[in-house]
């Protein structure tokens, strides 16, 4: 029989989802970043390792590979995780698409709709009724990505130095960081941040501590919450409005709008507010899947068969 496979690759993790010739899921897993713009390669390689070896233990043939990565803009990036993916043995076809692609199936199908992203980066991805597409966003952590985990997390690490120095308000977070990096003092974490391949020095892994010192009322964080929030509606609406996608459905996905919950509820009210017949969900469904079910439809229309 044979099955297709998807791969969300995202800026922290890369989940792989295999399914069979009737859409049925065989399994899923997990491995590290396949993002090529900002991971080293060989954290890259030893993910693609992860999920070749899971395809391989399959036993069967895979009848299409569907790789919706993070940093897919930059054009050199598909030809380089394909000579890994060869180097891993993977021996099948592939397709390899933005993981915002991946996310828009996973949510709509080939029905319009659009897609926001908040995970370590962030985009808005749509399509309309006459197949036009539309981004906004995604151009990376250095000039983008506002209201993304990466950016919550560096706000916050901004205003504890800032608290730090005298030079801003006091905040909880500042306890709450230096307690998660496990030290009393900011030099270590300082260090971590600029020492390529420390987890804890990454911005992002901050971004978790947002929603306890909202409820608590933390005055910075609120103002965090709200300058992502707005920084998010912004991305969504430059979709909406281009596509004309007013009376359409928006899906929120990616592991800040799916896993906290005061940033995708300030989210959905703001933009159902602005856009009252707007249908905003959470995306359950992962962009593996959604990259899975595309390589799926590229072998339902003449790909390699599953028979």
């Amino acid at each position: 029989m044979g099955f297709v496979a998807g791969i969300d690759g995202g800026g922290t993790k890369t989940e792989c989802v295999l399914l069979d010739a009737e859409g049925r899921l065989i399994r899923s897993g997990l491995a590290g970043s396949l993002n090529l713009n900002s991971r080293p390669q060989a954290e890259v390689a030893q993910s693609l390792h992860s999920v070749v070896q899971m395809m391989l233990a399959q036993g069967e043939a895979c009848r299409m590979l569907c790789i919706g990565c993070a940093g897919m803009s930059n054009p050199e990036l598909s030809g380089t995780l394909e000579r890994m993916l060869r180097a891993e043995g993977y021996e099948g076809p592939c397709m390899f698409v933005g993981d915002q692609a991946a996310a828009l199936y996973a949510a709509h199908g080939e029905a319009p709709g659009a897609v926001l992203i908040s995970g370590t980066g962030s985009i808005c991805f749509g399509r309309n009724g006459s197949g036009d597409t539309a981004r906004a966003g995604g151009w990376g952590y250095k000039i983008s990505d506002g209201g993304s985990g990466y950016a919550i997390g560096r706000d916050i690490l901004s205003a504890v130095v800032r608290a730090h120095d005298g030079c801003g308000r006091p905040t909880v977070l500042k306890e709450r960081v230096l307690a998660q990096f496990g030290t009393h003092d900011l030099e270590p974490l300082i260090h971590a941040l600029y020492t390529e391949g420390e987890k804890q020095g990454n911005p992002a892994a901050y971004a978790p501590l947002l929603p306890a010192a909202v409820a608590e009322g933390d005055a910075v964080a609120c103002d965090i919450l709200q300058n992502a929030i707005e920084q998010l509606c912004q991305l969504a609406s430059a979709v909406v409005l281009r596509l004309g996608l007013q009376e359409s459905r928006l899906a929120l996905s990616g592991g800040i709008l799916k896993n906290i919950a005061c940033v995708a509820e300030g989210v959905t009210a703001h933009l159902q507010t602005l856009y009252p017949n707007l249908e905003v969900f959470v995306l359950k469904t992962s962009a593996a899947e959604g990259a899975a079910r595309m390589a799926l439809a590229a072998v339902e229309r003449g790909g390699p068969s599953l028979k």
